[in-house]
Parts: C-alpha cells; structure tokens; sequence
C-alpha cells in the first residue's frame, strides 16, 4: 500500500517550496505528493492550484528530490484545450520522469466546464480524445509517467494500455467490491482519494463518522480509526491511498498522516 497527500492549500504548497527541512519532512512521510488541477471552489479559494499544477510539480521535484511520487489528482479534460493538455502532461512527463503520477478525469463542475466553453455533455468526448492521443504517444515513444483515469466506472476505460491506475473516490464498500471483482480487467494500481477532517490531540482515537458535502464524502476520523480504515482497503485490493486531510494546518496534516503511518506498521 501506498499512502500519498493530496496538497490542496497554498500554505501546504508554500511550506514545502519555502521550507527545506519542512520539504525532508515530507519526502520522508509519504509516498507522494498530488496537486489538484482546480480548486474545488475556484471562485474563493485558498488553493494549491490558484497556482499552475505543472508548475508547482516542478517546484516539488527540486524541494524534494527523494519524494518517491509526484502527481496531478486530477487533469479536468472539460476544463482544458486539447494542445493546452498535452502540453502540460508532456512537460510533466519530461521535467519529472517516471516518479510523475498524471490523473485524467472529465471535469465534474457544470460551471466551470461552461466557464471554459466546455458543454457538459461534451466532457466525455474530450476525456477520451486525450486518451487516445496519450496512447498514441506510448506506442510511439514509450513513457515512465503513470496515467491514471479518475473514475466511478473504470470497466469504460479498461482498453487504454497507456493507463497504469484507476482513482475512486470514497463509496459505499458494495460498489467498491463490484468494481474489484473486475480485478483482472483493470490497471496494476488502484488508487483511492479520501477527504479527512482529522481529531487531533486527546481526540486522537476517535471513531470514524462520515458527512456529506458539496464535493462528496469527508471522514471525521483520528488515526488509529483511519489507519484501520486504510488497512481494510488494502486487503480488498486497493494499491493507494491519496489523502486530502482537511481543516487542519499543513504541520497538523503531515503529523496526521505520519501517525496513520506508524498505525498501519502497529
């Protein structure tokens, strides 16, 4: 199993490029790091992509050379022109090499994939256009980067080779053992993205709750509850954990996640 963060604050984005022993910290707690393509609120955002994705990879890959991974969770292909794309995931793909994780997914936000002259009824069309063209390229000129189709249906993906992973949000456990019972039909690695709201402190322990907002499912969670959590996926098959921890400063996530670490070695 493999346990990334998923990066998502300009304070965390700061703290690693600014910070040298904050960035060994990091490299030294997890198994990557991801940036998201947009905030999840483009129009208030305190957000690592209020910067550019590429951009800040970049900048990660120099902060921290020993970080194992480093990924994009995910490219909106709804939110992009198709030259635009390509030319990001090639920079990434050359600057970064074979520790690059590229995510690809439709885009979800009706009102930004109108904000960038994308119909919704289009996006799909234009997920598989980039698709296509990164199988292309492989066949052409074989790539390290692993790309990874962000999805709730990964059966409808499964006859692109270029694709090494599939990312699910958090489901109900039913959905999620429908979806590894296609085991043999799918990409070697299987990520998962959980949104957390850590206990900190003497609530360290606590029992896992689940609430529901505007961007999905977000686990209240200490880390002994989240740790157990993340072992029960492993053993279903899940290959990676992308944590997004919220509501919690960039030290206070990294501590979290370093204790969901030594939890899961316990």
């Amino acid at each position: 199993m493999k346990l990334h963060q998923l990066v998502d604050t300009s304070q965390a984005v700061e703290s690693i490029i600014n910070n040298p022993q904050f960035a060994i910290d990091t490299q030294n707690t997890v198994d990557g790091i991801w940036v998201r393509d947009v905030p999840g609120d483009p129009a208030v955002g305190d957000a690592a992509t209020g910067f550019d994705p590429v951009a800040v990879n970049t900048a990660f890959h120099s902060a921290m050379p020993l970080i194992p991974e480093l990924g994009v969770a995910v490219f909106g292909a709804g939110y992009w022109s198709k030259p635009t794309l390509l030319r990001a995931i090639w920079t990434m793909r050359n600057l970064c090499g074979e520790k690059v994780n590229i995510g690809i997914g439709t885009g979800y936000d009706v009102n930004l994939l109108s904000l960038c002259g994308t119909a919704a009824e289009h996006k799909q069309s234009k997920m598989q256009d980039i698709l296509e063209e990164l199988q292309t390229s492989r066949s052409a000129s074989p790539s390290r980067a692993t790309y990874w189709v962000a999805t709730t249906r990964p059966e409808n993906w499964c006859n692109y080779e270029s694709i090494g992973g599939i990312l699910l949000p958090a489901m109900p456990t039913e959905r999620l053992a429908t979806i590894i019972k296609q085991r043999e039909l799918l990409p070697p690695r299987i990520g998962m993205l959980l949104k957390v709201a850590p206990a900190i402190g003497s609530t360290k322990n606590a029992t896992l709750t689940v609430e529901t907002d505007s961007r999905g499912i977000v686990l209240n969670t200490g880390h002994v509850a989240a740790a157990n959590l993340i072992n029960g996926l492993n053993q279903v098959g899940v290959t990676d954990i992308i944590l997004n921890v919220e509501r919690a400063s960039a030290a206070d996530a990294l501590d979290f996640i370093s204790n969901i670490k030594s939890a899961i070695r316990n």
